[in-house]
């Protein structure tokens, strides 16, 4: 006889109420940690909670989806400022961070992999970035990127003498029509902005003009081809590779980056003043938190059988090819999950940024405002609770969006792999 859903309930509990009241405790507090705030903040979004309002608290002004509307669409409200700069800078950050961490825990993992002398001395070396807290991370490489007394500026310009050299290579460049090369990068550049409808038209031939589109209609054809044949489970590594690069070059095009005239300097650079502010906040970044990407990797190196190496030999692989048909393959699902976290993590870092500019109260600017100090600065700078909410809900739900691609495409993995 076929139970009813209150009787399949009662017997599932009868059945499993042990396993129950081992989990009920992991429940509860997921519920009270989580769940309960979760529900709270999305609720505080609706809702005028400043700092007029503020004692009122849950019984403030409900306003529907105002607080929505002054963020995003509204240009005469406080909260608006520097929305889409955060919205511009949170996915470039992120996006390189993760791939500067995957790029370099993968080169020092292939490295580590190999047996020889100190090897554990120096993993345990290259450790000391990870242990290092995130804060004290953010105030070191505050001072290191100072114009004036900066390791970094120090280095550069009073130790390797870059702006010497600079000068003695300057006149080859220019020689070899170099500097005209970069020109034309950098208008192509400043045109597939234009072209990505940035408020800003910048004149120039008509020659400079084909060669953009050109160059545009190449990137969007490698962009929608190379996703058609990672969704057809007919990529190749090539393939993703020209995704990324395309995904990369649009973004750095939105994002308005020429290339930098370090050739062409003859003074110390701000670091964290104007465009390399960015910069100056994902490399401590990518120093931080790359060790964990090493580790991962490396255990992923040596779960794979020597025996695919051997016979990679004898058929006449080469080592590079060795790393794209056996390597790269084998640590898809490692690498995989190493873009799960670095997506998550730095979409919300928020310590370094913070310390880096001001010790906790500073504002990195245009060129450096993450979603994440936005929000700390509408809740806690401006005292505007429900912005900060609205600006957090739309935060979580574009994560729970990108999480859930994420999802299918590891689903997709596992499936190849196992």
């Amino acid at each position: 006889m076929k139970r009813t859903l209150k009787e399949e309930i009662k017997y599932n509990f009868k059945k499993y109420r042990i396993a129950y009241i081992f989990i009920a405790p992991t429940v509860i507090g997921m519920t009270i940690m989580h769940f309960i705030p979760i529900v709270q903040g999305i609720y505080m979004s609706f809702l005028r909670l400043n700092n007029f309002t503020l004692n009122q608290y849950l019984g403030a002004p409900f306003v529907l989806f105002k607080n929505y509307y002054d963020i995003l669409l509204n240009p005469n409200s406080p909260m608006s400022i520097g929305i889409y700069d955060s919205i511009r800078n949170t996915i470039f950050y992120a996006i390189m961070v993760t791939m500067g961490q995957i790029g370099l825990g993968m080169i020092v993992a292939l490295m580590l992999s190999n047996d020889f002398k100190g090897r554990s001395l120096v993993r345990t070396l290259f450790l000391f970035s990870w242990i290092v807290p995130t804060y004290v991370t953010g105030i070191l490489w505050g001072f290191m990127w100072q114009r004036s007394i900066g390791i970094i500026n120090v280095i550069l310009y009073d130790y390797l003498k870059i702006h010497i050299i600079a000068e003695k290579i300057n006149p080859i460049l220019k020689l070899i029509g170099f500097d005209k090369v970069m020109s034309v990068i950098n208008y192509m550049i400043i045109k597939i902005n234009f072209l990505l409808m940035l408020p800003r038209r910048i004149p120039g031939s008509v020659f400079f003009r084909f060669v953009a589109y050109i160059l545009l209609a190449f990137i969007l054809y490698q962009l929608i081809y190379g996703m058609y044949k990672l969704i057809r489970k007919r990529s190749k590594g090539y393939s993703v590779l020209f995704v990324l690069v395309s995904i990369m070059v649009l973004i750095i095009a939105y994002y308005h980056v020429t290339f930098p005239t370090l050739l062409s300097t003859n003074y110390k650079p701000f670091w964290l003043v104007g465009p390399n502010t960015i910069w100056a906040i994902i490399v401590p970044t990518i120093w931080r938190y790359w060790p964990m990407s090493m580790l991962m990797l490396l255990a992923g190196l040596q779960n794979i059988p020597q025996s695919l190496y051997d016979a990679a030999t004898i058929d006449g692989a080469n080592r590079w090819t060795a790393f794209w048909k056996i390597t790269w393959p084998m640590l898809k699902p490692v690498w995989m999950i190493l873009i799960l976290f670095g997506m998550i993590y730095n979409v919300y870092s928020f310590n370094i940024v913070i310390m880096m500019f001001g010790n906790g109260a500073g504002f990195p600017g245009e060129w450096g405002d993450l979603m994440m100090t936005n929000i700390f600065r509408n809740s806690f700078m401006r005292w505007d609770f429900g912005a900060g909410a609205a600006t957090s809900v739309m935060l979580l739900i574009v994560m729970i969006v990108a999480v859930n691609i994420w999802f299918k495409f590891y689903r997709k993995t596992e499936e190849s792999y196992f």
